[in-house]
């Protein structure tokens, strides 16, 4: 089992989620937040289970559904760690 490692950036992430969201719906950051941590847990199990990320083979992506586009989880694996480097929005500009 590989552990999940959050960088500063991706928890910042997570706060920038949870603030646009609560703004408009605090039931829906609450939702948003959850499935991102469920697919973030399963990654402990089957940290593969992302894409590579097209611009480096180092780096995976993994996309969470929700609602109509959903959030994309940045990561890279090695053998025993997780590291979640940023999540956002399918929508915003990265």
């Amino acid at each position: 089992m590989a552990k999940v490692i959050w960088v500063e950036d991706s928890l910042n992430d997570l706060k920038r989620i949870n603030m646009f969201l609560g703004k408009k719906n605090p039931d829906a950051a609450s939702r948003a937040l959850s499935s991102i941590a469920l697919a973030t847990r399963n990654l402990e199990d089957y940290p593969e289970f992302g894409k590579p990320y097209e611009r480096d083979i180092d780096y995976r992506e993994l996309f969470v559904p929700f609602g109509a586009r959903g959030y994309v989880i940045h990561y890279r694996f090695d053998k025993d760690n997780v590291v979640i480097l940023r999540v956002w929005h399918a929508r915003e500009d990265r």
